[in-house]
Order: C-alpha cells, then structure tokens, then sequence
C-alpha cells in the first residue's frame, strides 16, 4: 500500500511536471510570435514535454506529442493576420515532431520489453539458485526436498502469487500449499533411475505461460535430476 502511495504521488508529480512544460511552451509560442515575429526558436522547447512524457509513460505519453501538434498547426488561425508561410512552416514542424514523438514511442518500448525480460530473467536465475540450495542441503528425506522445491520453485515465474505446483515422484504426491489443478498449466516429466519424475504448474487464475517459463521449468527438472541422482544413493 505504501508502494502504490509512493508511485500515485510520483505519478502527480510527473504529470504537474509536464502540465507546466506544456504551459511554457504555449506562452513561447505566443511570446516569440508576438515579440519576434518568428517560430524557430520555441519549437525546439517542445521536445522537452514530449520526451518526459514519453520516457514516463511510453505510449500513453504520445498525447502530449498529439496535444502539441495540434497547438501548433491551430495557432497561425488564432491572430487576424494570418500567412500561408507560417501555416506551412508549422506543419513542417508538425511533421517533425510527429515523427520524433514516434521514434521516441518506438525506443522506450522496446527499452522497456527489454528490461521486463531481463527481470525475468533475474528472477529465473535466481529460483534456480534457491532450488540449488535447497538440493544441496544435507536434508534427510525425499519429501524435505521436495518441498523445499515446491517452496522455492514459484519464485521464477512470472505471477509468482498465483503459482501452485505438484511433483510426483515414486508415486507420491508432493503439494504446494493450496494446490488445486487448473487449465492453466504446463508440465515436464523425466526419470531418475526409472522411477518417474512429474512437475506440475498450475496458474490460479488465466494467465498465460511464458516460453521461458516452459524453459525454467525444464531446467528445475534438469537440475532435480542432477541431484537427486547423487542423494538417492544415501537417502
């Protein structure tokens, strides 16, 4: 709840942020055209709001670009004298940022589907450290590590609170806690000295399975095997 306190206020702050910027360009805009007769100097304030608004809010920040534009193509109509040279000049300028307004929406998109994967990735990594752990433990019983799995393993997915799991192993059952089978699931199957090996993944709610989920969970099962194949000779 403090979280979503934080980034509400940090989100007003930004927006109060870009409201102002966008203020001070329509004033340059009047400012130059009336002192100086002329538009070439304001327009380049412009990229300031865009970029922030694109930065902070990817698409939904294309509408300040959009606002803008529309600004500037309007304002020649506003005065009594107006002149097909500025129309024209403005809707040069118009295309411009337009255009800069999409290559910016474009790079922080894909900056972002960049880093979304990277963290998934941190997170894959780290549920494999945490089973490794588990695994290595000199714990007594199957069961112990299993569960300790079990435990471990939601950690990397993507909805880490909506992830029950189930491992069938020697023919037991071994739950996490609530497990219920739903539609959404994926699961990987191996053996371990011709005794089968069976993790489920269930998603409580309609979530879809990343590839690199599947991916993880091949490797938990890669990585049970690797260890089991070790501590089932002593336990």
């Amino acid at each position: 709840m403090i979280e979503s306190f934080k980034k509400s206020k940090s989100n007003i702050y930004k927006a109060v942020l870009v409201g102002i910027l966008v203020i001070i360009s329509f004033l340059l805009t009047f400012y130059f055209n009336i002192f100086f007769n002329t538009n070439i100097i304001f327009s380049h304030f412009f990229y300031l709001p865009i970029s922030l608004s694109i930065f902070w809010w990817k698409k939904r920040g294309f509408i300040i670009v959009i606002i803008l534009s529309a600004f500037l193509i309007f304002f020649p109509f506003l005065g009594d004298n107006m002149q097909i040279e500025s129309v024209l000049d403005n809707i040069v300028r118009v295309i411009f940022i337009l255009s800069v307004g999409i290559i910016l929406t474009i790079l922080t998109e894909k900056l972002a589907e960049s880093e979304d994967k990277l963290r998934e990735r941190v997170k894959e990594l780290n549920c494999l450290y945490e089973i490794s752990n588990v695994l290595s433990k000199p714990i007594s019983t199957v069961g112990d590590i299993i569960y300790g799995v079990l435990d471990s393993l939601k950690s990397g997915f993507q909805y880490p609170d909506d992830i029950v799991s189930q491992i069938i192993f020697q023919g037991r059952d071994y739950c996490s806690k609530n497990f219920i089978k739903t539609d959404w699931k994926i699961t990987c199957q191996d053996r371990i000295y011709n005794k089968d090996l069976r993790v489920n993944i269930h998603y409580l709610k309609p979530h879809e399975f990343l590839d690199e989920e599947k991916q993880l969970l091949r490797d938990i099962v890669q990585q049970i095997i690797a260890i089991f194949e070790f501590k089932l000779e002593y336990l």
